[in-house]
């Protein structure tokens, strides 16, 4: 039998369930602790003599959103935008991706991608360029490797 590990909530709702089966407690005083109703309670009580502390776990966890884009497919957006369309904004570029290989991503979704590898659209507004140029010279303040700074002195020479 595996070790069930419960997050600080569920172990919460695990441990006041029991003391309440245990000591045949008062289900409405552990209905204002938990912030649930009485009817959630008899639920709850029903899981913990059937499934023990395996019933609290939640049961999505461990498993990724269905809205979720795979990995290896948002590291080659990411490298067909950077080596091939830089010079198309996000939008188009997202257009281009759905026409092209059928994925079909907003611009929303690209631009927080693209912020995360210090990338602008070429429509990127002076207050954008002026907040990526000021995160790059903080991170070459941070740096004590010479190869490092060098390449983050070319992305800001880039941006001016």
């Amino acid at each position: 039998m595996r070790k069930v590990e419960l997050r600080m909530n569920e172990q919460n709702k695990y441990e006041i369930i029991k003391k309440l089966v245990e000591t045949n407690g008062n289900k409405k005083r552990a209905a204002t602790r938990l912030g649930c109703t009485v009817r959630t309670i008899n639920r709850l009580i029903i899981k913990y003599k059937e499934q023990g502390k395996k019933g609290f776990v939640h049961g999505n966890r461990g498993r990724l959103p269905a809205s979720a884009v795979p990995l290896d497919m948002k590291n080659k957006i990411i490298s067909l935008y950077i080596n091939d369309f830089s010079d198309a904004n996000f939008t188009h570029f997202c257009e281009i991706v759905e026409s092209d290989f059928g994925i079909k991503i907003s611009d929303t979704t690209l631009n927080s991608w693209m912020r995360a590898e210090d990338v602008l659209s070429p429509k990127a507004r002076r207050k954008t360029k002026k907040a990526l140029k000021k995160k790059l010279k903080d991170r070459m303040n941070d740096t004590a490797s010479e190869k490092v700074r060098n390449e983050i002195k070319e992305s800001i020479n880039i941006l001016d």
